[in-house]
């Protein structure tokens, strides 16, 4: 909310499309990132090498791969494939969509229902992956 009110009124950044879509979409997103983090913290015994792992896997892809920084039209063709593998792309389509063209139900509800997908999928494989039986010293 603060990041979306220091664009609204610091950037002077026109909002076309609805504030729900916002809310919506970042909370998909989070919730998929969440799952993520889960599954790879999970998998690892080492608080460390789980945040490592974390950065290069999440962080450093969806900066350079999801579209906010590079235009995905101008990327050659597996990148672009690699690109929309990553749940950021869809997240950052839904925020572009939402500032600067408006409401377009066609693109919200695909991009939704794929962020959905990939957060029941983290979530299945979190769930899968974690031992459930605590760890006597």
């Amino acid at each position: 909310i603060i990041t979306l009110e220091a664009a609204l009124l610091v950037f002077k950044v026109p909002m076309e499309g609805s504030f729900f879509v916002i809310l919506v979409s970042s909370i998909l997103y989070l919730l998929t990132s969440l799952g993520i983090g889960l599954l790879i913290s999970g998998g690892l015994k080492a608080q460390f090498l789980a945040c490592q792992i974390a950065l290069l896997v999440s962080f450093l892809p969806s900066v350079l791969l999801s579209g906010f920084v590079f235009d995905l039209r101008n990327v050659p063709g597996f990148i672009a494939v690699v690109a929309y593998a990553l749940p950021p792309t869809y997240f950052i389509e839904l925020l572009r969509g939402a500032f600067l063209s408006g409401d377009n139900w066609t693109v919200i509800w695909k991009d939704w229902v794929i962020l959905f997908l990939y957060l029941t999928v983290f979530f299945y494989l979190t769930n899968k992956t974690l031992k459930k039986t605590l760890e006597k010293k």
